[in-house]
């Protein structure tokens, strides 16, 4: 995700991050995917310096996101990463929860062009509703509207589910009928399990950012990631 971030940067666009944090969950072992940083020099050379970064803080036990703060490029990106807990309150309670959570993070991020919205799994499920407490590990469709409505442009992290490829996409195809005009990118990383990173673009970005995004993938991560149509 950071290489994405990274290429972002160099834009000329300010960018904000929102980590969609959820309390840790030790029996279910998230996060336990970290053989790419066991001496692979596939990754290793498309970005030396974040990839020994990342490998230090897992050496030293310091996986936490405020880490990545202490990387320079990331050292003035704003980000939001209060602990999205609805699983500890009652049913009735917990739209309003994750509505004062989301409201506080929009605060947080006002100034960026950019907002990256990075949850466990991705774009909401018809599966589990707002009032589930496996909610929290989703972007709202209506969250991912009131941040456009602001002018902002969009990266939402989606990860490939295991229903089929006709209805993961249409999780992505329901933001053209929801966004209207909006420039809809999917960057697709297929290495270990698929993950797609779907960038909605306001108007005044469109130029810039497509541009960029070419420009990564013809560097070297592009051997790693590449453009799918989401029809």
């Amino acid at each position: 995700m950071f290489a994405k971030h990274t290429a972002i940067l160099k834009t000329g666009l300010s960018l904000g991050i929102n980590w969609y944090l959820t309390p840790n969950e030790p029996e279910r072992k998230d996060g336990k995917y970290i053989e790419y940083l066991n001496n692979m020099p596939e990754y290793e050379r498309c970005d030396p310096e974040l990839y020994g970064f990342l490998q230090a803080k897992v050496s030293d036990n310091k996986r936490n996101v405020e880490q990545i703060k202490e990387l320079p490029r990331f050292t003035q990106v704003p980000m939001y990463n209060k602990i999205l807990d609805v699983g500890t309150v009652r049913v009735q309670e917990r739209f309003s929860v994750r509505r004062e959570w989301f409201q506080e993070g929009v605060q947080v991020l006002r100034a960026c062009d950019i907002v990256f919205m990075d949850p466990d799994n991705g774009i909401e499920v018809k599966s589990v509703p707002v009032t589930d407490r496996r909610s929290s590990k989703y972007v709202l469709y209506s969250e991912i509207q009131h941040l456009y409505s602001c002018g902002k442009s969009l990266i939402v992290y989606n990860h490939r589910d295991r229903s089929t490829e006709i209805d993961y996409l249409k999780r992505i195809n329901c933001l053209e009928d929801l966004l209207g005009e909006a420039q809809i990118i999917v960057a697709r990383f297929n290495r270990f399990s698929v993950r797609d990173y779907v960038f909605i673009l306001q108007e005044r970005h469109e130029d810039t950012i497509d541009k960029t995004i070419h420009r990564f993938l013809d560097g070297s991560w592009g051997r790693l990631f590449e453009l799918k149509s989401t029809r």
